[in-house]
């Protein structure tokens, strides 16, 4: 049996992820990487972030909480 993880751990994985932490990660993501099928990279959501920022914040964090993505981000797929 490998580690196990203790109660503090545990909880820790059961927040939300603040919004701070949704931006740490995106910005961790090189520049010229491409998130979606519509080619917008990185860079995009990066120079865009102040008006789409909290707007990705709430779908990334409804989605931890229910476990389905919005529609709407696989619109581009059609």
């Amino acid at each position: 049996m490998g580690s196990m993880l203790n109660v503090e751990q545990q909880i820790k994985l059961c927040t939300e992820f603040s919004d701070l932490e949704i931006k740490q990660a995106m910005f961790f993501i090189p520049s010229d990487k491409s998130l979606r099928p519509d080619g917008f990279n990185s860079r995009f959501f990066k120079s865009a972030w102040d008006e789409i920022g909290p707007l990705i914040c709430k779908d990334v964090q409804e989605f931890c909480c229910s476990g389905s993505l919005l529609r709407s981000w696989n619109s581009t797929n059609w």
